[in-house]
């Protein structure tokens, strides 16, 4: 806010949400933006036996409504990734299949109704470049989910918890 009360001249990175303000007024700011190279994504843990199965990791992707996801929380800042390599690096046109399975919650609907899936999701509780709002983007994911019915547990952890978990399932499983 102290950019916009003029008491700063210079405002790097600021919030996601002020952005907005900036470009509706073009006149007072001069707003330089360039694409990142950061990726938000989810992560599946396949010891679990439900998750090894690929059709069901399609259809939630299917369910996931992503240009919602970057309306709501980077207020169209960001772009939808169609694979792992974002598109502004040299490496995306190499050997990088597109993700193909879009926005989709009848056909997702389809394979996820009858399977009575509940899954826990761990989201960490900070905000990052990749994702401002952690929790708030994992409330849009439960939701779409939930609307082809998957039943899904969010749980807000630490960083550190997260790191501590991943060294003791590494200690029991090596």
């Amino acid at each position: 806010m102290k950019f916009f009360n003029g008491e700063c001249q210079i405002a790097s990175y600021p919030e996601v949400s002020q952005l907005g303000l900036l470009k509706e007024n073009d006149e007072r700011y001069y707003v330089k933006t360039s694409d990142g190279m950061n990726l938000a994504y989810l992560a599946f843990n396949f010891q679990k036996v439900a998750i090894q199965d690929e059709q069901l990791r399609r259809a939630i992707a299917q369910a996931i409504n992503r240009h919602r996801i970057i309306k709501t929380i980077y207020h169209n800042t960001a772009t939808v990734a169609n694979n792992i390599i974002p598109n502004i690096s040299w490496a995306s046109t190499v050997n990088t299949p597109d993700f193909a399975y879009d926005f989709n919650p009848v056909e997702a609907k389809k394979v996820l109704q009858n399977k009575q899936l509940n899954l826990n999701m761990w989201v960490i509780n900070e905000e990052q470049v990749y994702n401002p709002a952690p929790l708030k983007t994992a409330e849009l994911i439960k939701e779409d989910l939930n609307n082809v019915g998957v039943n899904v547990t969010i749980r807000s952890v630490t960083r550190t918890f997260i790191i501590d978990q991943l060294n003791k399932n590494l200690k029991t499983t090596t």
